[in-house]
């Protein structure tokens, strides 16, 4: 399966950035679609506030499923995800500068002008397909990185 061409064929379904990031990966963590979208479904639009971009928060997700720790005196296991987030918050900051969901689409949606100016324009389509695919790279790449 192409993740990425499953992610933004998703978005005809009204599923938001986060869900569109992490279902593609939900049979590799583990998760079924329903727990899946569920999980993902409030991170949409930087938490519906803006704020850490939906598909990144979905990235983290993913990488925590995969190789995140269970023990919390497991020292080596919480370098490894910590380095994997970091590596992933890094390629991303390093592509648009920043983290942020309204600065990623240019408006800033928690005032209704602002949704709706992103709404009419089709920025979650547009602009949020760019930084989905850029994440669903990211984390591939980390987990090449992870598995070598």
């Amino acid at each position: 399966m192409d993740k990425k061409r499953y992610a933004n064929d998703l978005y005809e379904y009204g599923y938001n950035c986060a869900q569109r990031t992490l279902l593609p990966f939900a049979e590799e963590c583990g998760l079924e679609r329903e727990p899946a979208l569920k999980l993902a479904s409030g991170f949409g639009a930087g938490l519906q506030h803006g704020g850490i971009c939906g598909a990144i928060s979905s990235g983290v997700m993913v990488l925590g499923m995969l190789y995140g720790h269970t023990d919390g005196k497991d020292a080596k296991g919480k370098h490894k995800i910590y380095n994997a987030v970091i590596d992933l918050c890094n390629s991303i900051e390093g592509k648009y500068n920043t983290l942020l969901c309204k600065e990623i689409i240019g408006v800033d949606i928690t005032n209704p002008s602002g949704r709706a100016f992103a709404e009419k324009n089709n920025l979650f389509q547009t602009k949020c397909k760019y930084i989905i695919n850029d994440v669903i790279d990211s984390v591939e790449e980390i987990r090449k990185h992870l598995n070598e």
